[in-house]
């Protein structure tokens, strides 16, 4: 079984304390997400299965998606991206 990992709030907590929000800075994050998450899953402690991966960096996208909805709708301000009982 792999992780449920709740992606959309990480990532939105991480945008929210950019410096500098702009396309460029917050693709750039979801690049290094990508690749700590494929490291994570396949050099990890506890092996996963091809599946297990594809369903992770699949939630993991959607998250992306998320943000970027809010992101891209014109919010100047995306602490909207992270859940009041966490920020």
């Amino acid at each position: 079984m792999y992780p449920v990992t709740d992606y959309y709030t990480l990532l939105g907590r991480a945008v929210s304390e950019l410096e500098e929000n702009t396309d460029e800075v917050r693709e750039a994050l979801y690049e290094r997400a990508r690749a700590a998450l494929l490291r994570l899953m396949r050099d990890g402690n506890l092996p996963y299965s091809e599946p297990e991966i594809v369903g992770e960096q699949l939630a993991l996208e959607e998250a992306i998606r998320r943000v970027e909805a809010v992101s891209g709708a014109g919010l100047s301000n995306t602490e909207n991206l992270v859940p009041e009982e966490i920020a």
